[in-house]
């Protein structure tokens, strides 16, 4: 069965992929770390998703060889904070 969860009113959920794809790392580090209890996940209709700020703590606190990866997201956080500035959470862009 595949459906589509509506959007919530409050944060963003993330599936495993999508943040593994922001992690820059493969998707089966992000399921060791929820396995692990190193990264809070939830799980509806049977997904399992994490909450985007969650994602980005794992990110910023995730230790990474590669340095430009953190600056990459540090300038994507700026880029995301500007372009929100102001909106409630969930507003349309």
């Amino acid at each position: 069965m595949s459906f589509t969860i509506p959007p919530l009113p409050g944060e963003r959920l993330l599936t495993p992929r999508e943040v593994a794809r922001r992690a820059d790392c493969h998707i089966t580090a992000i399921y060791k770390f929820i396995n692990d209890g190193k990264l809070a996940a939830v799980t509806v209709a049977d997904r399992l998703l994490i909450a985007e700020s969650e994602a980005e703590r794992f990110i910023r606190e995730w230790p990474s060889g590669n340095r430009g990866v953190s600056a990459r997201w540090r300038e994507y956080r700026a880029w995301k904070a500007s372009r929100g500035a102001g909106k409630p959470a969930g507003a349309a862009p």
